[in-house]
């Protein structure tokens, strides 16, 4: 077998390992606020979340890909505009008079305590922060970025005390119980994260399945300057979004190879070969890391953008892997609170 494939190959093998072990040894946030995971001791969320152990462990995502299958390695393998192995970028992919609308649910769950049991204005102030960086709305934090046509509307929000699934665990259980019609729309589910700040499931892979969704750490959840630590400015569930929409990490692969079928299968985001966790720019391709872009790991005050062909790449996702999961509205651009607003059924 061709070294390169094998290499990727035990890549994903261990981050899947590392994923199943650290769930299996279990996040814990205790009453006090103090947390535990693996064995080890943090004095609360926040001193995790900037740890050694927690970059070590690469806990800022949970999203794996599980494979990259080509047709090579598969004869079977259908070719996509957009599957996990390619990238076509393509004019039917970027409109320009019509918004794509994608509807939310938001479930909270949280523990006997109340631990996780955020307010509605923290969500409502997330969806705002959602809407402004995806669609690069003017005089916001997210103006610098490219308008991907995409927003998102609040349809419900909910609520449910359950102990174990605010840990993570029986999430199969707790999606099909709480998951609304996961073909069309997108179910946000806010506990624990097993950890991780957030993880989702990529289209190539579980569109419309019940593990379909995106999973975020209840802290995380708020619009901007909302206090969590370095990671307070709402962009985690922008980065989860773009997974959710079929982006992978800018730095994928660990390689310098910037291709549409190979890295983040991107070519317009520069290579780089390590995940980021500052705002320092580097050059570790020959060009400077994409330290600003949503798919990367700094923190929250770096990131800014997504770029044309992410862009390209999401509404490609969206049109062919989630067909019923969308609207479309003739609009030219967002106004501030235009979509933050909660739904009646």
């Amino acid at each position: 077998m061709n070294w390169k494939i094998m290499g990727i190959i035990m890549f994903v093998a261990w981050t899947c390992y590392l994923r199943i072990a650290l769930a299996d040894k279990g996040f814990i946030i205790h009453p006090d606020g103090s947390v535990s995971i693996n064995g080890v001791e943090f004095g609360s969320v926040q001193n995790y979340v900037t740890s050694d152990y927690f970059k070590k462990n690469n806990m800022r995502c949970g999203t794996r890909p599980e494979g990259r299958v080509t047709p090579a390695d598969n004869p079977s393998a259908v070719p996509g505009d957009c599957s996990l192995y390619l990238t076509r970028i393509a004019a039917e992919y970027a409109p320009e008079r019509v918004a794509l609308v994608i509807p939310v649910y938001f479930h909270v769950i949280y523990k006997n305590d109340g631990t996780g049991n955020i307010p509605d204005q923290r969500i409502h102030d997330q969806m705002q922060v959602l809407n402004e960086d995806f669609r690069a709305m003017a005089n916001t934090m997210g103006s610098q970025g490219e308008d991907t046509m995409i927003q998102f509307e609040l349809v419900q929000i909910t609520r449910t005390q359950n102990d174990t699934w605010f840990n993570d665990q029986d999430m199969t259980n707790c999606k099909s119980t709480l998951g609304v019609d996961q073909t069309r729309n997108l179910n946000i589910y806010t506990n624990s994260a097993g950890g991780y700040l957030g993880y989702a499931y990529l289209p190539q892979e579980d569109a419309g399945s019940v593990e379909d969704g995106i999973v975020m750490l209840h802290d995380t959840i708020g619009g901007r300057d909302n206090g969590f630590s370095i990671y307070n400015q709402g962009r985690t569930l922008v980065h989860e979004a773009g997974h959710y929409l079929g982006l992978l990490h800018t730095f994928d692969s660990y390689n310098c190879e910037n291709a549409y079928s190979s890295g983040d299968l991107i070519v317009d985001t520069p290579s780089e070969s390590v995940e980021h966790y500052a705002c320092s720019q580097t050059n570790t391709c020959n060009t400077p890391d994409p330290i600003y872009n949503y798919m990367n790991y700094t923190p929250d005050s770096c990131m800014h953008e997504f770029t044309p062909e992410q862009a390209n790449r999401m509404v490609c996702s969206l049109i062919n892997y989630r067909p019923l999961a969308y609207s479309t509205i003739p609009v030219s651009k967002l106004t501030p609170g235009m979509f933050n607003l909660l739904l009646e059924n």
